[in-house]
């Protein structure tokens, strides 16, 4: 038989305050047989809410932890406030400043892995094979500044590693980095040929559907992805790690564990 954790990922920090619920979301999750959380930073647009917001995660570890679930993965900031292959000197370093402000907070912690995204978009193609640089550079320095797994996320469209063959090329450049797959960003393969092609390095995932004309994040069963091939792929290349969902927020927890009891218990007939 083969059974992975459950997981689902949870935001935690908006953009003037942190989730008053999130008690009441972990005390769901445990009574329902979640065996994770991952916890997203990005939510968050102004650097100077995250001194605020960086003060609270112990206390969302200790919830987290005294009702007996894990704490997978930390999804870093995106986008504007933390970019690691930007060729803008300034919003680089500060980037990274920011990633190391957070390592030092949370390696105490001792989460499974952060999580980075790789680029913004769109990226003009003349500076994709620049920024591919600049991404190494910074995921070779971030990797120096924990003991905490450090992972690259797929992207879709026109970000930086959207396909597993750019990401097998990338990852040989970058060796300390392992690899969170997101089943709904691979537009131009099948997503269990890409979990194949990359094998294991993968160290987490983002599990949902898509249409594989864009990212979706919805529900599994709900789009185009056959995921009784997706959950052979993962034994396949021996993963053992979360079955970690992130969807759009319209689906409820009852619904994911639904879900997930539902491919699992067709996988092992």
């Amino acid at each position: 038989m083969y059974k992975l954790k459950l997981g689902v990922s949870v935001g935690t920090i908006y953009e003037n305050t942190v989730n008053v619920n999130f008690e009441h979301q972990i005390l769901k999750l445990k009574k329902l047989g979640f065996d994770s959380i991952d916890l997203n930073l990005f939510g968050c647009r102004r650097l100077s809410v995250y001194d605020e917001c960086l003060n609270k995660l112990p206390e969302f570890f200790k919830i987290v932890r005294d009702n007996g679930l894990i704490v997978n993965g930390v999804h870093m900031p995106f986008g504007g406030v933390m970019d690691i292959s930007t060729p803008d000197k300034q919003q680089l370093k500060e980037s990274l400043d920011l990633a190391v402000k957070i390592f030092n907070v949370v390696d105490k912690l001792k989460p499974n892995c952060y999580i980075f995204h790789g680029s913004g978009e769109p990226i003009p193609q003349n500076l994709r094979e620049e920024m591919k640089g600049i991404l190494a550079d910074s995921l070779n320095f971030l990797t120096s500044k924990t003991d905490i797994p450090v992972c690259i996320e797929n992207l879709p469209r026109t970000c930086l590693l959207n396909t597993s063959n750019e990401l097998n090329e990338f990852l040989k450049v970058v060796p300390k980095t392992f690899v969170c797959v997101d089943t709904n960003h691979f537009l131009t393969e099948k997503t269990e040929n890409a979990i194949i092609n990359i094998g294991s390095i993968i160290k987490t995932l983002h599990v949902s559907d898509f249409d594989y004309v864009d990212e979706r994040h919805w529900l599994p069963g709900h789009g185009s992805i056959d995921w009784q091939k997706v959950i052979s792929a993962l034994e396949k290349i021996g993963y053992d790690g979360v079955f970690n969902y992130e969807l759009c927020p319209n689906y409820d927890f009852e619904q994911i564990k639904e879900n997930y009891d539902k491919l699992f218990e067709l996988y092992n007939k």
